[in-house]
């Protein structure tokens, strides 16, 4: 080989080295720019990590699984959230065994005089209005589903730290590894890294009360009904599962004397409300949670976006948390698919203010509304109670607004 051959040859070699180089270290820059991280342990967090992953880009989930969900809570799925689950891939939860919800029926019963005044929302054209899915359930469909998509990829190593700045997020973790992303996205109210913003950006109170979760088995009169009853200690909610198994959830005041009581006294306590609806019920578990409100006035922090528990811890009094969380979740896709197909980076202010306008007003108003809706329905002051009982009077003769709320509350109002 002639010196002009070599030195083509050695041309040649450098200019494939500089080539590959380049083109590596531009496809690990561009993996980085296009990695999104969730933080969360929850069903929240594997439904963000399972919709977001539809981008086609990599998702790192830092999810300890081992914290497994032990609770006997369900979650009411309304006719919207259904559809969006099945639409995306997840449609175990349509499935004939949990009963579907047709109509709801409320009772207020006065403090003073127990007079009972009845609240009917049914209507043949609207329905189901969702189905009531047990928390566990709901948890194991989702791990599975996350397990088997292979853009996501679940860390469970302990956060250590979380470094933000104008670019990158910098996920620390005690191992000593270190995760960088454009974006993270919190779902879980017990994140440590909330309490570190600035604190008027963030609202947190107790309601001062309690709620018993009651898992039962039960034998009904009417099937395809869920029941609100609005007792002198506080709502009690009754949540058909399936023809033979229903969720109580109570919200007693936290100094209420029902909280001491056995599980034979509890259950005689909800039959004084419930027995012209159930011939006999036998209790499994009662579990206890504290209820507390929490609300973020923005939603966003530097390069972080808050959905679900993050953003509005709510009252169980409506049964909407979750579908509320469905709601900025859907929304966050629909923007981050808009804004990424159009070349913009993960973490572009256009993205976190077009979130941002399109979710505030509807968590704002949800949330607040249950927490005054809250403290109406627990409060003994006789104008109130009687304000109660004349508006129950008023809405149980106007069809249309019930249709109004009926859609609300099945989600037909936003598809």
């Amino acid at each position: 080989m002639n010196l002009k051959n070599k030195l083509l040859f050695v041309i040649r070699l450098l200019t494939y080295y500089i080539f590959y180089t380049t083109v590596r270290i531009n496809i690990n820059y561009l993996t980085m720019l296009d990695k999104l991280s969730i933080l969360g342990n929850g069903s929240s967090a594997l439904l963000s990590a399972l919709n977001f992953s539809r981008l086609g880009i990599p998702i790192d989930l830092f999810f300890d699984i081992s914290k497994k969900n032990d609770s006997n809570l369900v979650t009411f799925l309304s006719y919207f959230s259904l559809k969006y689950l099945s639409d995306i891939g997840i449609d175990q939860l349509s499935d004939q065994k949990y009963e579907t919800i047709n109509d709801i029926e409320c009772c207020y019963i006065n403090k003073r005089s127990n007079k009972r005044t009845d609240l009917r929302f049914k209507d043949h054209k609207i329905k189901p209005l969702g189905k009531i899915i047990p928390n566990n359930d709901l948890y194991n469909f989702l791990l599975l589903k996350v397990k088997d998509t292979k853009n996501i990829s679940i860390i469970e190593d302990d956060i250590s730290d979380i470094n933000l700045d104008e670019g990158n997020a910098i996920v620390n973790l005690s191992s000593g590894k270190s995760y960088h992303t454009k974006l993270v996205i919190f779902t879980d109210s017990k994140n440590k890294f909330i309490h570190n913003f600035d604190k008027t950006d963030y609202i947190q109170k107790s309601f001062g009360q309690t709620a018993l979760s009651i898992d039962a088995n039960v034998k009904r009169s009417s099937q395809n009904k869920a029941y609100q009853f609005f007792t002198k200690d506080g709502p009690l909610a009754l949540l058909p599962v399936n023809h033979q198994r229903c969720s109580f959830v109570w919200s007693l005041k936290d100094n209420s004397e029902i909280l001491k009581y056995s599980k034979e006294q509890i259950e005689n306590e909800i039959y004084k409300y419930t027995h012209n609806y159930i011939d006999e019920f036998a209790v499994h578990s009662i579990n206890k949670h504290k209820l507390v409100f929490s609300f973020s006035k923005s939603m966003t922090h530097k390069n972080i976006i808050m959905l679900g528990e993050s953003a509005h811890t709510v009252h169980p009094i409506a049964g909407q948390g979750f579908n509320l969380t469905l709601k900025d979740i859907s929304t966050l896709y629909n923007v981050l698919h808009k804004y990424l197909s159009l070349g913009y980076d993960l973490n572009h202010n256009f993205i976190f203010n077009d979130f941002y306008k399109q979710r505030m007003a509807d968590n704002t108003l949800f949330s607040f509304s249950t927490m005054f809706m809250s403290d109406a329905f627990i409060s003994k002051n006789n104008f109130i109670n009687k304000s109660i009982e004349t508006s129950f009077k008023i809405l149980d003769r106007a069809p249309f607004i019930k249709k109004k709320i009926m859609k609300f509350a099945s989600g037909r109002e936003i598809l």
